[in-house]
């Protein structure tokens, strides 16, 4: 972009005329926009002139680097002052574009105050703030510079055409041919040189072709010894470019400025073949214009141009096409785009209109921003965020037609080979990701085909639908074997891909979709809603799971099939689950859609193993529910395996027993169960048969139907019985075991005994280990929750502790017992302080009530005897944990 840097160049002065021949090489250097090896000869001269030193600061500012700039500038300006306010704009935007935004303010302030006529001046210090903003944006793409066509001069403006994109390239040429000569004093490695040293190398036309992300080597398309070829719109091999004329010799025809002319491509002969000027009516052939564009139609021509009447400098234009063949007047696109600066490059893709600005507020120099094709007067341009746009000079952008997330553009950003360099952009993929396009058997893009990853066991990992270009990207987790498929209805694709230390993220993997025999359909609850994100499972005649995946957002599921086999299509979704069968014989039709319906219920199945983790086949397994009633029972199969039907929102427990041995399990079928997850039965040595009388301490009689539960403290397993008719119950505990007896019944206190088992004779008489006698209440006795992670006792706990000091009023001589509990969530130090706290809470209602601390024992338990078998955060939903979050109340009326 040597030209934009003219204008500031001539503002700095000439170069000082000194002996030392370093300096006097730079100074040439410099000159002829040699910056990066004017700055090597500047920093080897022993003493610079004021005006060297404002060269070397600019031949920094130049090559976009800002952190010298600003260390070069800031010697400047606080050596002398009454500078050019150039200067001050040249250290305030060094210290913005590096990111030093209070400095920045400070002397872009002053540049502004010194001289408000320039506008560039008023838009770098009102980007500021701007800047701070985006800069704190995790960026999205990552810009990627092409280092096999970027060749040190400048290449710019990419078009798409054919297989690749052309663009334009400024060529190098070291001899004369009737051309002048550059002067670079005594430097003599040429081959350093941007530019060469002819006077202006000539900017021509080149091709790539592209194979996803990679390019291949340039080809020269179109050259001209007379002109200059820069930015260009093609449409098939009818060119329109901005042509800007090389004088060799005077002639009356020539312009300096550039110009729109047509032509067609003739890659053969490596030109363009009969160029003439655009006929755009009023548009002199005295004033600059270049960089068109062209709609999908041809119809409408958008252009760059610094013609008399527009708001700044190059304003864009738009003029449509008449039936004679000429262009009509040139409209201005209005203030919504066009600044006091210069607007140049628009480009369209699909409904958006793109365009560079160095007037609006933005990053720094042009900046590339973005606004709907059918609002350019009426909405406010977007500014695209980095890495497309940076503190440098950024335009060119195109996008690809099939794939929105790529592209090239063009920026001199600090970094770069040469001048304007040719830069990628792409989605920035941290972590692994596999991504590409289904096509159909035309070859052309299928939008909204699913795609699914399914490990090597089946297992869906990811799954996708298609954008409208047929793209899909999707994120693993980890390495390994994985199988793509890509289905519609009656069509699929299957690819198989290995993720190593390889892999690269950016390869694509096409699927092509051919004739398959496909299930499908919508998973619906039962009022016939979608049930979006629950889990098929696919399973052959032998129960063997070919696939499992989830429904997506609208309940639809898809699978790929193959021919003469029998498949069955489960859905679940915790609490609901149905079923669909598929035969895929010469009636199946793989166009049909299957629905599958959720209905109420769950189920239990899984396999009995013993000691040796070998399956046990004739072992009896009972299933009991909450109270310790027997529901069913059952005999493991050959296998080993079990199953029971079960339902909802229950605690169950199961018991297998064989040969002495005895295994218990507690399940609790909330919102959160899940019937695919087996269920062990892993058989122990049977305990000791032990047996207690539970007596009502005021009758002294049997108490029948008390629910007795026997908890291990160390695996927190529950089993349910109830006492008999006689007040009895019977039991088995093992020795060196220790256990919680928990006795409730309604209108009673409830009571916990603790056992701990020892050496054990063949009959255990639990009363001479504890006291099973329970206290009338006279009322139901219930327990008092709490809020998550609180211990506030709430007003609806109120009433049953008002209900207790009524009590213990009463019976002077009773002592309570607040046993406090917490749900499993957190950790079990947590858990224990937790509960102590609501036991703490307890005790101070109680005392603030009347009741003595004397009378008010506390234990405190944590996380331990669920009452509804949710021992893992993932096996219950929050309000099932909420039931665990409680206070239960014990009463001696004895001491």
């Amino acid at each position: 972009m040597r030209a934009l840097l003219v204008g500031i160049v001539i503002l700095l002065g000439c170069s000082g005329s000194y002996s030392q021949a370093e300096s006097i090489v730079a100074d040439h250097l410099f000159d002829n926009f040699e910056y990066e090896e004017a700055i090597h000869y500047y920093l080897r001269a022993d003493e610079l002139s004021l005006n060297q030193e404002q060269n070397l600061a600019y031949s920094y500012y130049a090559i976009k680097d800002y952190k010298n700039a600003a260390e070069r500038y800031k010697t400047i300006v606080e050596q002398e002052e009454d500078l050019d306010p150039i200067l001050y704009y040249l250290y305030g935007n060094s210290l913005r574009n590096s990111f030093q935004y209070d400095a920045a303010k400070t002397w872009l302030s002053k540049a502004y105050q010194l001289d408000t006529t320039q506008h560039f001046i008023a838009v770098a210090l009102n980007s500021i703030d701007l800047l701070r903003s985006e800069m704190t944006k995790e960026p999205t793409l990552e810009a990627l510079a092409l280092e096999g066509v970027n060749n040190g001069a400048s290449t710019y403006s990419p078009q798409w055409y054919k297989d690749g994109f052309l663009f334009c390239s400024e060529f190098k040429i070291d001899s004369a041919k009737g051309r002048p000569m550059v002067d670079v004093g005594g430097y003599g490695n040429v081959d350093k040189l941007n530019y060469g040293l002819a006077e202006r190398p000539f900017s021509r036309l080149y091709y790539v072709e592209m194979n996803g992300f990679e390019v291949a080597k340039s080809e020269l398309i179109a050259k001209d010894e007379k002109y200059h070829i820069s930015s260009f719109y093609v449409s098939d091999d009818q060119i329109y470019f901005t042509k800007i004329d090389v004088n060799k010799s005077w002639d009356p025809s020539l312009r300096n400025h550039p110009r729109i002319f047509e032509g067609t491509l003739n890659s053969s002969e490596k030109s363009i073949d009969d160029p003439k000027r655009t006929p755009i009516r009023k548009l002199s052939n005295e004033v600059g214009s270049g960089h068109p564009f062209l709609t999908s139609d041809g119809k409408t021509m958008f252009f760059s141009s610094d013609r008399p009447g527009g708001f700044g400098g190059a304003d864009l234009y738009r003029t449509t096409l008449g039936d004679d063949g000429k262009w009509s007047e040139p409209e201005n696109l209005g203030p919504k785009i066009n600044s006091e600066g210069d607007e140049l490059y628009p480009n369209i893709n699909g409904d958006d209109f793109y365009f560079s600005s160095d007037g609006l507020p933005g990053y720094g120099g042009l900046d590339i921003f973005t606004l709907p094709l059918a609002q350019l007067e009426s909405a406010d341009p977007v500014l695209l965020e980095a890495p497309v746009n940076s503190v440098a000079d950024d335009y060119g952008l195109i996008i690809h037609p099939d794939n929105q997330d790529q592209g090239f553009f063009t920026s001199n950003r600090y970094g770069g080979k040469g001048d304007d360099d040719l830069y990628l952009f792409r989605l920035k993929l941290d972590g692994i990701f596999v991504q590409g396009v289904v096509k159909d058997i035309n070859g052309d893009p299928v939008a909204n085909a699913l795609v699914k990853i399914y490990d090597d066991e089946g297992n869906e990992v990811a799954q996708v639908k298609t954008d409208e270009s047929g793209r899909y990207i999707m994120e693993l987790e980890e390495e390994g074997s994985y199988e793509v498929v890509a289905t519609i209805p009656g069509y699929g694709d299957k690819e198989q891909v290995t993720i190593d230390d390889d892999w690269d993220n950016y390869t694509e993997v096409e699927m092509n979709l051919e004739p398959m025999l496909t299930a499908q359909g919508i998973v619906r609850n039962e009022d016939g809603s979608p049930a979006g994100n629950v889990e098929v499972t696919l399973k052959d005649d032998a129960g063997n799971i070919i696939y499992s995946g989830k429904t997506d957002e609208d309940g639809y599921y898809q699978f790929p099939l193959e021919e003469d086999r029998t498949y069955t299509a489960l859905a679940s979704d915790g609490l609901l689950s149905g079923e669909e069968t598929f035969t895929t014989d010469e009636n199946y039709d793989p166009l049909e859609d299957t629905d599958i319906v959720l209905t109420s219920g769950t189920f239990v199945e899984g396999v009995v193993l013993d000691e040796d983790g070998n399956p046990v086949s004739g072992a009896e397994v009972k299933l009991y529910d909450d109270e310790g009633n027997l529901i069913a029972s059952t005999v493991s199969d050959e296998n080993g395996e079990y199953h029971f039907n079960l339902k909802n929102d229950e605690n169950y427990q199961i018991v297998a027993t064989t040969d002495g041995f005895e295994a218990v399990e507690n399940i609790y079928t909330g919102e959160n169960y899940n019937s695919d997850d087996k269920l062990t039965l892993n058989l122990e040595p049977v305990g000791t048969e032990s047996f207690a009388l539970v007596e009502d301490n005021d009758s002294k009689e049997g108490n029948e139907g008390v629910k007795v539960t026997l908890i291990d403290n160390e695996t927190g397993k529950k089993f349910v019985t109830t006492t008999d008719s006689d007040g009895k119950f019977t039991i088995k505990i093992r020795p060196d075991k220790s256990y919680s007896i928990h006795l409730e019944k309604e209108g009673y206190f409830p009571k916990t005994v603790k056992i701990k088992a020892g050496e054990l004779p063949d009959k255990v008489d639990l009363n001479q280990m504890g006291d099973f006698g329970m206290d009338y209440a006279g009322y139901e006795v219930k327990r008092i929750y709490f809020e998550l992670d609180e211990y506030t006792v709430t007003p609806e706990s109120a009433d049953q502790l008002d209900k207790i000091v009524t009590l213990l009023k009463a019976n002077p001589k009773a002592v309570i017992t607040v046993k406090s509990y917490a749900d499993c969530r957190g950790p079990a130090k947590y858990n224990v302080s937790l509960s102590w706290k609501r036991s703490k809470a307890v005790r101070d209602y109680l005392k603030d009530k009347g009741v003595s601390t004397n009378r008010i024992l506390t234990e405190s338990y944590g996380a331990t005897n669920f009452v509804n078998n949710c021992s893992t955060p993932e096996a219950c939903s929050e309000s099932e944990h909420a039931l665990n979050r409680r206070s239960e109340f014990e009463i001696d009326f004895n001491k």
